[in-house]
């Protein structure tokens, strides 16, 4: 039996930090393991300390901000505790370089995509080590109808305003970040950080020094594509006027057409998406440009009996069968996932034979007790 910690520090994003962190920890649980959890909204901050001197087999925080907490005499708190800390990110690391940077002496972290584990290594020697781990959700009850056509659950962030700020900022990083942008958007299995890396040679050596840094500078390269390419690929589907369910905030602000074909619904708590996954014929997953890596919409819907129409990464083609398991589109070509949500929709059979064998293999592979015990093997 392991002892384990689990801090539940973040209620964003839907509440899906909480619920991944609950959700892990009761995998481990109901495998003999011991969780404690330190929860922000039951106790102050200050009352971290108590943590200190008590032996843990491994801590666990999701995003985390804890590589960045001193104490008193400027030390680190993470080097007080016992324990090797696991910090889970859920996004490109150049969004969490300000916790990745420090020094800490037993980090190790957690990625959904094997381009960051790669990224990480390279760039973060002091980081222990650096595994590719995947989220997933949960199955519930069966939903007794599909009155639910095509759904998405993600939120919406206009395209235009990412670039509204990409013009305000210096035009030396102006420059530097649109040529990310057009590299990325000639060659869709590029990253952010390989975009730059093809730049280096044409940019100041002082650039190449501090490269960590500068890819962060570049994350409105990474913001503006993720808006840009879920706008078209909602836009185009909403096109083919099909019936299309939107879960998150912020698509009234989207200019859609045919508006009448949509249902919108805000303000979703993360684990209520399942249920409307239960009752969704087809399910939607547009990569956040995790070209080497996968999203727990994926898993989730199909746990759920829900089609997964998404655009492929290398981890999905090698997990998952095309035409049998799920759909790929083409996210170059947006109006390939309204094609293939139409055709779909007209074939009922093929979309519930589908749904079937995507939802066995799932089942199979991709349950929150697979990954409890593919975490153990990590550790």
């Amino acid at each position: 039996m392991s002892d384990f910690l689990f801090f539940k520090l973040k209620s964003v994003s839907y509440g899906s930090y909480i619920y991944f962190a609950d959700s892990l920890a009761d995998a481990l649980i109901k495998m003999g393991d011991s969780v404690t959890f330190f929860d922000s909204e039951i106790e102050p901050l200050e009352n971290m300390e108590r943590l200190i001197g008590t032996h843990f087999d491994a801590i666990f925080d999701f995003n985390s901000a804890l590589p960045r907490v001193t104490m008193d005499d400027d030390s680190y708190f993470l080097n007080h505790l016992d324990g090797p800390f696991y910090d889970i990110i859920l996004d490109h690391p150049l969004y969490h370089h300000d916790s990745l940077k420090h020094p800490i002496e037993n980090m190790h972290v957690l990625c959904l995509d094997k381009k960051h584990v790669d990224y990480i290594k390279e760039n973060y020697p002091h980081i222990k080590s650096v595994d590719f781990f995947a989220m997933t959700g949960s199955r519930v009850k069966k939903s007794e109808k599909k009155d639910i056509d095509v759904l998405f659950c993600g939120s919406h962030t206009a395209s235009t305003e990412v670039m509204d700020v990409l013009y305000k900022i210096p035009p030396f990083m102006r420059q530097i970040t649109t040529d990310v942008i057009d590299l990325m958007r000639d060659d869709s299995s590029l990253q952010v950080h390989e975009a730059l890396t093809a730049l280096l040679p044409s940019l100041d050596d002082t650039v190449a020094e501090l490269f960590p840094l500068h890819v962060q500078a570049c994350f409105l390269a990474d913001t503006y594509l993720r808006a840009l390419e879920r706008e078209q690929v909602i836009k185009a589907v909403a096109a083919s006027k099909v019936p299309l369910t939107l879960c998150g905030n912020g698509w009234k602000k989207l200019d859609v057409p045919y508006d009448s074909n949509i249902t919108y619904i805000e303000d979703t708590p993360f684990f209520d998406t399942f249920s409307l996954m239960s009752r969704a014929k087809i399910s939607l997953n547009i990569m956040p440009l995790f070209t080497a890596g996968t999203h727990d919409r994926v898993y989730s819907s199909m746990l759920n009996g829900s089609l997964c129409v998404t655009d492929p990464s290398s981890v999905l083609k090698e997990q998952f069968s095309d035409k049998k398991d799920l759909y790929f589109a083409d996210i170059n070509h947006p109006t390939s996932f309204a094609e293939i949500v139409k055709d779909l929709l007209e074939s009922p059979s093929e979309m519930e034979s589908i749904s079937e064998s995507g939802q066995k293999k799932a089942l199979a592979f991709h349950t929150w007790e697979n990954r409890a015990s593919l975490l153990k093997d990590i550790l």
